[in-house]
């Protein structure tokens, strides 16, 4: 890229950015081990807001970080419903209910702890460590839980005291929702919106800013989540979604019948003729001879064995395959070959074989 973009006379770039691999369950993610995560479920389930303050959160930029349902649910639980999502509801209830909604200007009780945290934010942002970032924004957010709980602004409804430190605390939180914006920025705008604020002037960063409306309790930000419930939920849709078994039967091994192994139509193949398909490193297009029939099957063997290898080898393939489309190419059948770490090996027969043969 930066090659590119000097011949093109253009300005490079100032920082090159470089992150880590996610892995799953502590294990590489891979198509073949079949761990690879879709984060669509995730969205829909828990909100786009949720999954991206873990992944920002969960690891280091630089370093690689182990992805794992438990791990998102216990952030989701612990920083996002608990932390945030406890202080928001029980402060603005409070200043709804005891102040008329109305945000003082507080007594400055947590303005200094407050922007340094702001300010430690920032740094961390600056220097491209979401991670370190939210560290020291969710300390501050639990130095605001700890004050409420010292205040005890519910004990004493009304009094000058309860509503200072409730003002108090709801600019705190103000505050927290403008640092959180480009990690949740529903959640904070929700939250901006709650507290009273006009979302037009939400840049800015004036901790004594008026507001623009009275304060209001908001929707539940972040539902906690019943682990229990979830796991057993999942395993329930894993078992939905996997085949039925034979029969309708549940398996009780993981032994097939042989009723199930003659449902598969394997013959022996001879290859007639083998290209390789453009643009893909591995996939060949291939003529073979059944005995009655010549068929055109797509292999993913061509990074080991070259087209001209393979004419005139005869093959074991599963002939009853249902056909399928690899690179628009039409496959009807599927060549048998061992796999030896990852590399594709022929079978062979050890005597000639006429084409179309039955193997069982």
């Amino acid at each position: 890229w930066p090659a590119f973009l000097m011949s093109a006379g253009l300005p490079l770039p100032k920082h090159v950015f470089g992150h880590g691999w996610w892995m799953k369950d502590a294990s590489k993610m891979s198509k073949s081990l079949g761990n690879i995560v879709d984060p669509r479920p995730f969205i829909e389930e828990f909100g786009a807001d949720a999954l991206r303050y873990f992944l920002l959160r969960e690891k280091p930029i630089g370093t690689d970080g182990s992805f794992s349902d438990e791990a998102l649910l216990d952030r989701i639980n612990a920083d996002l419903a608990n932390d945030l999502g406890n202080l928001a509801s029980r402060l603005t209830n409070l200043v709804e209910s005891q102040a008329g909604g109305l945000v003082g200007p507080g007594d400055g009780s947590l303005r200094e702890a407050g922007e340094a945290a702001m300010a430690e934010f920032r740094s961390w942002m600056d220097r491209f460590s979401p991670r370190e970032a939210l560290i020291a924004l969710w300390g501050f957010v639990s130095h605001c839980n700890k004050y409420l709980v010292e205040r005890r602004p519910w004990a004493d409804p009304g009094s000058e005291a309860s509503l200072a430190a409730l003002s108090e605390g709801a600019r705190a939180l103000r505050m927290v929702a403008l640092c959180v914006e480009p990690v949740t920025p529903k959640a904070a705008r929700l939250l901006g919106e709650a507290l009273g604020f006009d979302p037009a002037d939400f840049s800015s960063w004036d901790w004594n800013a008026p507001q623009s409306r009275p304060c209001r309790r908001p929707e539940q930000l972040f539902p906690r989540v019943d682990k229990k419930r979830y796991f057993a939920e999942l395993a329930r849709k894993q078992e939905a979604a996997a085949p039925p078994p034979e029969g309708g039967k549940p398996p009780e091994s993981g032994l097939v019948s042989f009723d199930e192994f003659k449902r598969l139509e394997l013959r022996a193949a001879k290859i007639l003729h083998a290209e390789r398909i453009p643009k893909s490193g591995k996939l060949l297009k291939l003529q073979v001879d059944l005995g009655t029939e010549k068929r055109q099957l797509v292999a993913g063997i061509g990074k080991k064995y070259a087209p001209e290898f393979l004419v005139g080898k005869t093959v074991p393939i599963v002939a009853n395959l249902e056909p399928a489309k690899l690179m628009g190419v039409e496959s009807n059948g599927m060549i048998l070959a061992g796999n030896l770490d990852g590399e594709p090996i022929l079978l062979q027969f050890l005597e000639d074989v006429p084409p179309g043969s039955r193997i069982s």
